[in-house]
């Protein structure tokens, strides 16, 4: 670059700046190499620089901007590195004693379709979710919630989220998967709630009347009962919010969005995501004090309009 007296003055002035902080960039012998480090330069000084292409322009300041941070704070109050390693919430099973009522309801009365059988587990999925299944109905002595799934954004991520809980309290280990998807990880919230990861998925392939028409819907519109259109979010009961809160924000990356706090300074609900919506699932406390107890799961529809299904039920109201 040719000789600029403007921008030699400028460097002068900011080695001075450097020197008097004793931070000149000086080597092992205490003398400075010539250096100057914009980046190290406390945030403090009494001259903003603005770097340009070619050249270094000073403005002089009265005082210290007041949103300037010391240096030994930088690292306290700055927030870490978001983790977006989660996609979505992928499926969720539920626990029933009596299978062939629940598919009863959910196929002939929320709209869904049957997309596989294996063993004492039916899956089932909303017109417009992308993968095999969104809902797992397994037979079971007593309801509750087998778990909830979170797909992954890829392979590395599932890793990066693996590694982060192997060795802790949390994790149980992988599994071979299930027959819509792959291997997937297992763990257990700090309130007994299983928790699948996995990324391998099987896309639905939809065949005969199911068929679509467009080429961007998943399958035909069922026109059967309230046609819920994808899974959206599921809530869970939970004895202590905020050991739960910290473990998914810490080790999986999901991103609160809002919260139930007392007055006592007890959390008592939460809200969490890993997209763009307000939440992919919910904790409020069980008052009971039991641990990893399922409230409901949620299916989003074409309008409210659907949500009517007196007509499907004729003389009940529910």
């Amino acid at each position: 670059m040719p000789f600029d007296p403007e921008l030699d003055g400028v460097i002068k002035v900011l080695k001075e700046f450097a020197v008097a902080r004793g931070e000149s960039g000086a080597g092992a012998g205490g003398e400075s190499d010539g250096a100057v480090n914009l980046f190290e330069l406390p945030l403090t000084v009494d001259t903003l620089v603005i770097v340009g292409r070619e050249k270094v322009i000073p403005m002089a300041l009265s005082r210290p901007p007041k949103c300037c941070l010391k240096r030994e704070d930088w690292g306290t109050r700055m927030q870490s590195e978001p983790i977006l390693d989660m996609a979505h919430l992928g499926h969720v099973e539920i626990l029933t004693p009596n299978l062939d009522e629940s598919l009863r309801f959910f196929i002939d009365v929320l709209g869904m379709t049957q997309s596989g059988v294996e063993g004492d587990s039916v899956y089932l999925r909303a017109w417009d979710d992308y993968e095999r299944h969104s809902l797992k109905f397994t037979a079971a002595k007593q309801p509750g919630l087998g778990h909830m799934a979170l797909r992954a954004r890829s392979p590395q991520a599932l890793q990066r989220r693996v590694d982060a809980l192997v060795g802790i309290e949390f994790a149980l280990g992988w599994t071979d998967g299930d027959l819509c998807h792959g291997p997937a990880f297992l763990c257990r919230d700090p309130d007994g709630h299983d928790i699948e990861l996995y990324y391998e998925t099987q896309w639905y392939e939809p065949s005969g009347p199911l068929r679509q028409a467009l080429k961007n819907q998943v399958q035909r519109f069922p026109a059967r009962g309230c046609n819920v259109r994808r899974l959206d979010h599921w809530n869970g009961l939970a004895v202590d919010i905020k050991a739960n809160r910290e473990f998914f924000e810490n080790y999986l990356g999901l991103r609160l969005t809002e919260q139930i706090v007392l007055d006592s300074g007890i959390e008592a609900g939460m809200r969490m995501t890993c997209t763009n919506k307000t939440h992919d699932f919910a904790y409020a406390m069980d008052a009971t004090g039991t641990k990893g107890r399922l409230h409901h799961v949620t299916y989003a529809l074409n309008s409210r309009e659907e949500v009517s299904c007196r007509r499907y039920f004729p003389g009940k109201r529910n």
